[in-house]
């Protein structure tokens, strides 16, 4: 489906929708599908993919922050500590 929007603005609006309804991006980039509240057991299924790969997603974020996040902690960004890390 076409939306006439910029693919940005359509990403910020599902990430703003996430917050109150499950939506599932398809894997081979298909488009997004709102989980029902009947689920079938291939749609469970894929709940589950979609969990583990967004925490996936979310700890890589994370672990790829650490360098920056110690440094900022050791005297912050030309020595000086100005975020209170």
């Amino acid at each position: 489906m076409k939306t006439g929007l910029k693919d940005r603005v359509v990403r910020n609006l599902i990430e703003e929708a996430r917050r109150e309804t499950i939506i599932i991006s398809n894997n081979d980039g298909s488009g997004y599908w709102i989980y029902p509240d009947d689920p079938t057991p291939e749609e469970k299924l894929m709940l589950e993919r979609y969990v583990k790969q967004q925490e996936s997603r979310a700890k890589s974020i994370f672990y790829a922050l650490y360098p920056a996040r110690m440094k900022m902690k050791g005297g912050g960004i030309d020595g000086e500590n100005k975020s209170g890390y």
